[in-house]
């Protein structure tokens, strides 16, 4: 099928491989983005605590707590991104799907439910044909 698309629409598929390239490049940015800010603020936040420790002004529990909530924030966080990069990634795949003339999940789950309900309606009227009409038909 994708050989199919490249030789009758290759536009289209360098558009798309262009677009999905450009959608990639910006999940990676922001995921390694967000991998190496939280590395450097847990580096810092372990110095400057470290030193705080050292000083006396906190204990080495209260550090500790104080490292797991920022963790807990962090990673709270980091789901309402991945949460925003899913739902942008999504709009920007319909988007393509559209460009290239292709069903969206939307689009098959609507006519699968067309689908059912004339199925539906074609069992009714086979079964109203077969029932008996009262014509003396014995035979079955």
């Amino acid at each position: 099928m994708a050989e199919e698309t490249t030789t009758k629409a290759p536009e289209q598929t360098t558009e798309t491989e262009k677009e999905r390239g450009t959608v990639m490049d910006t999940v990676r940015a922001v995921l390694l983005a967000s991998i190496g800010a939280l590395a450097l603020s847990k580096e810092e936040l372990d110095k400057i605590l470290a030193r705080l420790v050292e000083k006396g002004e906190l204990t080495q529990r209260e550090a500790q707590k104080v490292i797991e909530e920022v963790l807990e924030r962090q990673k709270k966080e980091a789901s309402t991104w991945e949460q925003r990069l899913a739902s942008e990634l999504e709009k920007r795949m319909e988007s393509v799907l559209k460009r290239l003339n292709m069903p969206t999940r939307k689009d098959i789950e609507a006519l699968e439910a067309q689908i059912e309900a004339l199925s539906k309606k074609l069992e009714e009227l086979h079964t109203q044909e077969s029932a008996p009409t009262g014509s003396g038909d014995t035979s079955a």
